[in-house]
């Protein structure tokens, strides 16, 4: 339900951030207005929004907000009465209104219940609301009452399959499914009037460009064929963060906005509400209100998450997030991430959610120079990891008690084995997807280790994002502290690993497997990828661990 949460508040903040520069339509006057626009900000006098203030919604989010609190209202959604709920709350709307609206409220007054021919994208943009409601249970009812929605408004072909196509992705990813491959599926599915195989190929097909020159050559206009593609290629290229996604499209200019509050919708599923910048929350005037809509439609939660951040032997501040169960916890645990990723890897949100709701208490955090943490990644290594986890735990036992169970995902996994000695009242550790040796991280170095072993450091781009490694961190790797020599015997370890790995291969747990004191267990996650990246697959790890662990807590 989290997920749900999050597409719902993204799908907000993409309107408001945008507010200002919407329907901008000139790239470099707003790169001179605002630099890269990273705040919402106040609006512009050459506004199409005149009855706005900063932090409210385009005629986009207000129209959402009615379909918001018409399903929380009755916990359903019944086309033809929002239809009655969209002509009223039109009738004496004071924002902006576009063709689509005029031109459909003009039928609904002459008794005529017929949308617009627009084909302006932005007719999809208000069905975030739909995933409350308690009638729509499934992926086809969802799709359907998308079409249903958008086509009260909007009567182009495009513009109904459109939404379809957006719901069903929104369904792909909020399961664990990469934006990348879920576009391709779609890509290839049948629609009545939407080319998405051919759009989605135009998008491809782009050159190397920068996201706004992308966007005015794809288009920046309302109309379905610019909107889709421009959205598309933003999930393409800057869908690995939602922050990063939202503030380029805008720089994009045009009908930002629309495209913002699709963006938002999937990201926010995606990555969680996390990701979402605060100070873009806190911005937007409606949240509060917002959040107790959903609040009050979404079933209640057996578990709690919360911000909790510390400090590490540096003394810099890092950014943790701490699941709770309701209740006393059974146990209380620790998350390492895997390399580069962070605490808000949808592996890592997702099997320490679903560890809470089974009675476990887990912090997951990001290391030093990742996330939201302080520190500069390029005087980390392997090393400051390790002091990272012991920093964790500190805090942690200040909060709730002592750690008795830590768990590791890929070198993450490396990280729990080598810190496991430091903990006195260790009751299990588990691992996923671990290298037996911390070193295997340096292949993902490739042609550059060379240059770090010559120049004293390079850069390295991983996952999208550039990293700076240091010699120090190659060196660090080769430490005799890393060994499992250390490993305390009495100590059970669950060894959770794909047989389809490519990343860090099944031989690597088989070794850990043998190195390891006492009788370790291995569990072959078959099907599973290295980043557990399916939704279906976090939860079956969470289930492993619980199971696994539960006559240990008892």
């Amino acid at each position: 339900m989290q997920s749900l949460r999050a597409a719902i508040i993204g799908s907000f903040i993409g309107d408001s951030f945008n507010l200002a520069p919407h329907w901008n339509y000139n790239v470099t006057k707003l790169e001179r207005m605002y630099g890269r626009l990273t705040d919402i900000v106040d609006l512009p006098e050459d506004t199409y929004h005149t009855t706005r203030q900063t932090g409210e919604f385009t005629h986009y989010g207000d129209q959402a907000l009615w379909l918001l609190e018409s399903v929380s209202r009755s916990r359903s959604f019944d086309v033809e009465r929002f239809a009655l709920t969209w002509q009223e709350r039109m009738m004496d709307f004071d924002g902006y209104r576009d063709g689509a609206s005029k031109d459909t409220l003009e039928h609904f007054r002459s008794g005529k219940r017929q949308p617009s021919t627009s084909n302006d994208l932005a007719g999809i943009t208000r069905m975030a609301g739909l995933l409350l409601a308690d009638n729509l249970k499934d992926e086809q009812a969802l799709v359907d009452a998308a079409r249903d929605l958008t086509a009260i408004t909007h009567g182009d072909g495009q513009v109904v399959d459109a939404a379809e196509f957006f719901m069903r992705l929104f369904f792909r990813v909020q399961a664990g499914e990469s934006i990348a491959k879920a576009v391709k599926a779609l890509s290839y599915r049948h629609f009545d009037s939407l080319p998405a195989g051919e759009w989605v190929q135009k998008v491809r097909d782009l050159p190397e460009m920068t996201t706004p020159q992308a966007i005015v050559k794809l288009g920046q206009t309302c109309h379905v064929d610019h909107a889709f593609q421009s959205t598309v290629y933003v999930l393409l290229k800057h869908g690995h963060s939602f922050e990063e996604a939202l503030i380029e499209n805008a720089m994009g200019g045009g009908d930002n906005a629309a495209r913002g509050m699709i963006l938002g919708l999937i990201l926010g599923a995606v990555h969680g509400e996390e990701a979402i910048p605060d100070r873009w929350k806190q911005g937007t005037r409606a949240l509060a209100g917002i959040e107790t809509l959903i609040d009050a439609a979404l079933p209640v939660s057996r578990f709690g998450s919360e911000k909790f951040d510390f400090r590490n032997a540096r003394g810099e501040t890092l950014s943790g997030r701490l699941e709770t169960p309701e209740g006393t916890p059974r146990g209380i645990a620790l998350f390492a991430h895997c390399f580069t990723c962070g605490k808000d890897i949808a592996a890592a949100s997702r099997i320490t959610r679903a560890l809470a709701e089974q009675g476990m208490a887990v912090l997951r955090f990001d290391f030093t120079g990742i996330g939201n943490s302080d520190g500069d990644f390029a005087n980390s290594n392997f090393s400051s990891s390790v002091s990272d986890l012991l920093a964790a735990a500190r805090a942690l036992e200040d909060r709730l008690g002592s750690v008795d169970l830590l768990i590791g995902h890929s070198l993450g996994g490396a990280a729990v084995l080598a810190a496991a000695s430091e903990f006195p009242v260790l009751k299990a550790v588990v691992t996923v997807g671990a290298p037996s040796d911390p070193a295997h991280v340096r292949h993902l170095l490739g042609a550059s280790e060379a240059e770090v072993q010559e120049q004293g450091e390079a850069e390295v781009s991983l996952a999208g994002r550039v990293f700076t490694f240091r010699k120090q961190f190659l060196d660090d790797l080769e430490a005799p502290t890393h060994s499992l020599a250390a490993f305390p015997s009495g100590v059970p370890v669950l060894l959770l690993h794909a047989p389809e790995d490519a990343t860090v291969g099944y031989e690597n747990a088989q070794a850990l497997l043998s190195a390891l004191p006492g009788a370790p267990s291995l569990v072959s996650l078959h099907g599973a990828d290295h980043l557990v990246t399916r939704a279906n697959d976090a939860s079956w790890v969470a289930s492993l661990i619980s199971t696994w662990a539960t006559p240990l807590f008892q």
